[in-house]
């Protein structure tokens, strides 16, 4: 999205392929990134345990803004060190959960995002590195 959202824009989300039963969707709006070319690095895995983390991924330029997802079946979450919880958890009526996380890189380097779940269970993570303009 190149325009910032007002007040009364719609989202639509459309999903084709497998069956989605019990879908969790976050939108945030962010100033500051470029008209185009704002992903810089994008990375996701999926698991079976306490510790969801997705991995690593190399950011091009200082201070870009990193958001993660985690999907998980857990009653408790805390997040992995250096990021803050933008939302969460939203929860389905399957009973799953998923939390939005955010940190902004200091350097161009390497990063990851990475979790604490209260038992084992099932989960899946994305991390995505947005440039700034």
């Amino acid at each position: 999205v190149t325009t910032a959202l007002q007040t009364g824009d719609t989202i639509t989300v459309t999903f084709t392929g497998a069956t989605v039963g019990y879908p969790i969707l976050s939108a945030y709006d962010y100033g500051g990134l470029p008209a185009s070319s704002w992903v810089d690095a994008a990375i996701g895995a999926v698991g079976n345990s306490t510790a969801p983390a997705s991995g690593n991924l190399t950011t091009a330029a200082a201070s870009e803004l990193l958001v993660a997802s985690v999907y998980y079946f857990s009653s408790t979450f805390t997040p992995g060190a250096g990021y803050a919880i933008l939302d969460g958890p939203k929860t389905n009526g399957a009973g799953n959960s998923q939390t939005s996380l955010s940190e902004t890189s200091g350097t161009a380097g390497t990063y990851a995002a990475a979790a604490t779940l209260g038992t084992s269970s099932r989960w899946a993570i994305s991390l995505v590195a947005y440039a700034y303009a």
